[in-house]
């Protein structure tokens, strides 16, 4: 994630992505989410983000149909709380908006609710849908695939949302506000898909219990403070490979 923000940050062309894919990275959005957010969605005193809706696009033929939609579960539609630097992102995302003479109104299928003041627009000026930021990420990492010998692996918004979700299950945010922040329908989802612990994570987490003195393991140069019996058996008893063995849960 580092590598691939700092790339974003300093090229020449996707740089005007970066508050954007920075948002993605940092607040665990799915991505209709994301590109249905307006204005006013965006809480700079209360420091959160109202998710009420999804943004979706059509094709009808040669026409394009924009609507929106309650979004994807229950649970989903939530408050996302920000960090003051996803709220400085946001805040340049919305002073680069175009200035539009009309700004779009999108109206959900029932034609009973509307939406205006969205975010994202592409170079037209139309706004940007789920397919845009999935390009628009895969594009900016084969760029720098071609670039650097130390390849990227796929970047798409999900692995947005799962990266947002690992990083903060790493620091030990509890599995039900986790759960709360991304919107998620149960407990099981959050902790068995979403949460991934690579093998270097594993390790740095084991020895930072280690040399923190956490686990009260027995050290190899401890001095034995148990006196020795003078009781010496000669050989250890036989083996008895019929005798049945309990093993862990596993």
């Amino acid at each position: 994630m580092r590598r691939f923000l700092d790339f974003v940050r300093i090229d020449k062309h996707f740089s005007k992505y970066f508050n954007g894919f920075y948002i993605l990275f940092n607040t665990g959005l799915r991505i209709s989410e994301f590109v249905g957010l307006t204005i006013e969605d965006i809480d700079f005193n209360e420091h959160v983000i109202y998710v009420n809706r999804q943004l979706i696009r059509l094709h009808d033929g040669d026409k394009m149909i924009y609507y929106i939609e309650t979004p994807k579960t229950e649970n989903a539609v939530r408050v996302v709380p920000m960090i003051s630097d996803v709220e400085e992102a946001f805040r340049e995302a919305i002073a680069n908006r175009p200035k539009l003479k009309i700004e779009p109104v999108v109206w959900n299928q029932e034609h009973t609710e509307s939406a205006k003041g969205f975010i994202w627009f592409d170079k037209n000026n139309n706004l940007e849908v789920a397919q845009h930021w999935q390009n628009h990420l895969r594009w900016d990492r084969d760029k720098f695939n071609r670039i650097y010998k130390d390849e990227l692996p796929e970047i798409s918004p999900h692995v947005c949302r799962h990266t947002f979700c690992s990083n903060l299950d790493s620091s030990g945010l509890s599995p039900k506000t986790l759960q709360r922040i991304l919107g998620h329908s149960s407990i099981e989802v959050t902790l068995n898909i979403y949460t991934h612990l690579e093998d270097r994570d594993v390790k740095q987490d084991f020895f930072a219990l280690i040399n923190n003195k956490q686990y009260d393991y027995y050290s190899f140069d401890r001095k034995p403070e148990t006196i020795s019996s003078n009781i010496d058996f000669e050989e250890e008893p036989e083996v008895n490979f019929n005798e049945k063995i309990d093993d862990d849960d596993e």
